[in-house]
């Protein structure tokens, strides 16, 4: 698969996911910041942070996977019927 489409699963996936799933991401994965850092940011403990970062890329990988497999109608759904 071409890394643009790729990394346009990607984008797509991130914007599924909880919100604040996706804070603990772009902290740890975009801006390579430590656990001890995200849970400063976020308030939280340190142990926390990484089991959130954990579920974080565990639905990130599912919503991925469903883009993949071309489970759209679903989608269009939790996007409150918007078509792409």
């Amino acid at each position: 698969m071409a890394e643009q489409e790729e990394r346009g699963f990607l984008l797509l996936a991130m914007q599924l996911i909880d919100p604040d799933l996706r804070k603990i991401i772009v902290l740890r994965d975009f801006e390579d910041r430590s656990y001890a850092e995200v849970a400063g940011f976020l308030g939280i403990g340190e142990e926390a942070a990484r089991s959130r970062h954990r579920r974080a890329l565990e639905e990130l990988r599912d919503q991925i996977s469903r883009l993949k497999a071309g489970q759209l109608r679903d989608l269009e759904l939790e996007l409150g019927g918007e078509k792409w």
